[in-house]
């Protein structure tokens, strides 16, 4: 009949809701079935595991024996010590996350600009290289290079800006320079995606209605770039959280993050149940900045890739 609606299901055939990308009948099954496999055996399981072994009790003498208890949390939140660590893990991540921003901003922005591909690809490639040494490598280059006796305080005290050596291998700004040497990369690749996105004409109407470069920046670029900014500055930040290597070699005992005081329960105080209950109050807290992220900006899963659309 004409008045009857022309997606009126037919006799024999099924209506899906399924995505157009996914196939039909049973082979969504195997399309999902390895993701959701990887996910609960490499994420859900183990993070059951750590929820489990942190409310186990620590025998004397052994790592720890099958039971319940709350005493790892109380002294985790009535221990002076770890709240402070914690405190300092937070703010030195956030930290280097804000300082991986300032140097990767720039960089991504004149990488999304630049006209010559081939320059942009050799100049990603380089960026890329940095990431396959190793942390313990690029910690120790950091140290040297900041020792009494290494190149930075010898070519200030050969220029006559200072008289006596001003840097030290080990220190807070020793552990924030190299986190950030360290993380850099990864806010470039992120901020370049999203950078990328932005339609060139957008600046140049800005600029065409009488906007300067600041103004064009504050108000087109920036504004279209927040949600790669905060996903740059969300994946720096959860990978400073857990960084153990670069505090432990280029800090002293008072840079040392909660990672470190975790592996010094664990491998020295044999005391896993209360290395996993520290752990999962990281793990806490990374959700609640996470959940801000939805709640106050307005993110979602794709716009935390830095692919999230260019024109909202």
């Amino acid at each position: 009949m004409a008045g009857e609606s022309e997606s009126e299901v037919l006799p024999g055939e099924e209506s899906s809701s399924l995505p157009d990308w996914m196939p039909e009948g049973d082979a969504w099954v195997a399309v999902l079935g390895y993701p959701v496999t990887v996910l609960v055996l490499l994420f859900a399981v183990p993070l059951a595991l750590l929820v489990a072994v942190s409310f186990f009790p620590k025998p004397s003498g052994g790592y720890y024996s099958v039971g319940f208890t709350l005493e790892h949390y109380v002294r985790a939140f009535t221990t002076p010590l770890y709240l402070e660590r914690l405190a300092f893990t937070v703010a030195l991540s956030a930290g280097t996350a804000f300082a991986c921003l300032a140097v990767g901003y720039p960089i991504s922005y004149t990488l999304a600009r630049m006209e010559s591909r081939r320059r942009r690809q050799v100049y990603i490639t380089a960026i890329v290289s940095t990431m396959w040494l190793t942390y313990i490598i690029r910690s120790y280059a950091i140290g040297v290079i900041l020792s009494k006796n290494g190149v930075l305080n010898e070519l200030l005290m050969t220029v006559g800006v200072v008289s006596e050596p001003v840097f030290t291998s080990q220190g807070l700004f020793p552990v924030v320079l190299g986190m950030t040497y360290v993380f850099v990369p990864f806010a470039i690749l992120t901020l370049y995606s999203s950078i990328n996105n932005i339609a060139p004409e957008l600046e140049e109407a800005s600029k065409n209605l009488g906007a300067n470069r600041f103004q064009t920046f504050r108000r087109v670029i920036f504004p279209l770039s927040k949600r790669g900014v905060y996903a740059a500055w969300m994946l720096v930040f959860i990978l400073a959280l857990g960084a153990y290597i670069v505090p432990k070699i280029l800090g002293q005992p008072a840079q040392w993050t909660l990672p470190v005081i975790i592996g010094d329960q664990v491998t020295l105080q044999l005391n896993v149940p209360f290395g996993a209950a520290l752990a999962l109050i990281m793990v806490t807290v990374v959700m609640a900045i996470l959940a801000l992220g939805y709640k106050f900006l307005n993110l979602g899963a794709r716009d935390l890739s830095g692919g999230g659309p260019s024109g909202e």
